[in-house]
C-alpha cells in the first residue's frame, strides 16, 4: 500500500499532485498527479517528470485543460499510433465479413512490408501532411533500399517467384500499384478521423516517379478540421 509524503488538491479534487511514499518510508522523489475528467468514471493517473513543485503543478495544469479539451469535443483520450489503429481497423473490417481472403491477404501484406514500415508507431495526430506525402518517394525507393535489399537477399529469386515476404514485388511499383496503395491509406486515414483519432488527412499518390523527387513542391494534404 502505498501513502503520499507530499500532495496538493486543486480545481476541487480534479488535480491531485503528490509524492508516493511506499510502507517502509521511501519517498518517490517525482511528482505525479491524478487526473478527475468530468463525466468519466476513474482516474487519469500520469508522471509529471519533474521533482519541483512548480512545474509539476504547470504540468498537471496543462495536461488536465488538455484532457478536459478532448472530452468536451468528444476526442479520445487515448493517443494512438498508426499501428494501433490499422490494427484496430484491420480487424473490425474482419468482423464485417465483406472481404474475399484475397483482400484479407493484400492489407496484411502491404501494412507488414510498407505501411507499418514507415508509418510504425508515429502518432496520428503527429502525421502531418508533408510527412504522410513523403511515403511515395520512400515507397519508389524501396527495394533499391538497405530494409529493401536485405530482403532480396533474404530471397533471391524474389523476381521468379510469388514470396510471402516480398510480394513479388518489382523494384519500381506501377501507378496501379500505387494507387492501390493510396486508396488503402486513405481508407485507413479516413477511418482514424471518423473515430477522432486525427485530423483529415487524404493523400494523393505520385503518377510518376518524377514526382516523387520533388518534396518542396509537396502541398499540406491535412486540415485542421476533424470529420
Amino acid at each position: 500500500m502505498a501513502f503520499y509524503a507530499e500532495s496538493s488538491s486543486h480545481f476541487g479534487g480534479a488535480i491531485f499532485l503528490y509524492k508516493p511514499q511506499s510502507t517502509d518510508g521511501l519517498v518517490h522523489p517525482i511528482w505525479q498527479v491524478r487526473l478527475k475528467l468530468p463525466g468519466r468514471a476513474g482516474y487519469v493517473i500520469k508522471s509529471c517528470k519533474t521533482k519541483l513543485y512548480e512545474e509539476a503543478y504547470s504540468f498537471a495544469k496543462d495536461e488536465y485543460l488538455a484532457l478536459q479539451h478532448k472530452v468536451k469535443e468528444g476526442i479520445p483520450l487515448k493517443d494512438w499510433t498508426f499501428n494501433q489503429h490499422w490494427w484496430d481497423w484491420y480487424e473490425r473490417q474482419l468482423q464485417k465479413g465483406c472481404w474475399s481472403e484475397a483482400r484479407k491477404k493484400w492489407h496484411l501484406n502491404y501494412y507488414n512490408c510498407y505501411f507499418s514500415a514507415y508509418f510504425g508507431d508515429s502518432p496520428l495526430m503527429e502525421i502531418s501532411g508533408n510527412l504522410a506525402q513523403g511515403y511515395w518517394e520512400w515507397r519508389v525507393k524501396y527495394w533499391t533500399s538497405a530494409p529493401g535489399k536485405k530482403l532480396v537477399v533474404y530471397n533471391p529469386k524474389r523476381r521468379g517467384a510469388k514470396s510471402r515476404t516480398t510480394l513479388n514485388a518489382k523494384s519500381v511499383p506501377s501507378a496501379r500499384t500505387l494507387q492501390m496503395e493510396q486508396s488503402a491509406l486513405n481508407q485507413i486515414f479516413e477511418d482514424a478521423c471518423q473515430q477522432r483519432r486525427m485530423p483529415y488527412l487524404k493523400l494523393k499518390a505520385p503518377k510518376s516517379r518524377k514526382e516523387t523527387r520533388r518534396p518542396a513542391d509537396l502541398r499540406p494534404a491535412i486540415s485542421s478540421r476533424f470529420g
